[in-house]
């Protein structure tokens, strides 16, 4: 599955540099795919950075209760899932930079699924939902 993360710097004084971030799907709090690491990024000042990963999970091994939620899902033809980015970023003051700081990131996306029945598949969509961002 591939997904599109956005993200601003809105400050006018001070740069972030995105050290190393990866990014995960969530399940019903289980994790789905491998972490896919995301390139190292500085923003500057009101910048804007755009990253397309895929997020890929073969085989993943997931508890009965699970299984038996995601039948649900996809009988209903939606699936909710959460879209996970970690890692560490700096910030930059003038020249120099300024502590390391660990990066939460929580997006929640919810996935209309195509018809199986007709052959349909999984169509893409434009979710606009805001991430729950927590920096430490």
């Amino acid at each position: 599955m591939q997904v599109t993360l956005s993200t601003r710097n809105p400050n006018a004084h001070i740069g972030i540099y995105y050290e190393k971030l990866d990014v995960h799907a969530i399940y019903q709090h289980q994790q789905i795919t491998l972490a896919t690491a995301l390139p190292r990024t500085y923003l500057d000042h009101e910048e804007v950075s755009v990253w397309s990963p895929v997020l890929y999970g073969k085989d993943v091994a997931i508890s009965p209760l699970v299984a038996a939620g995601l039948m649900e899902d996809l009988q209903s033809g939606c699936v909710s899932l959460d879209i996970k980015v970690s890692g560490r970023l700096k910030w930059k003051l003038g020249s120099s930079m300024i502590g390391k700081y660990q990066l939460i990131a929580n997006c929640p996306a919810y996935i209309p699924l195509g018809n199986p029945s007709k052959m349909e598949s999984a169509v893409k969509y434009e979710f606009v939902h805001l991430c729950k961002v927590k920096v430490e």
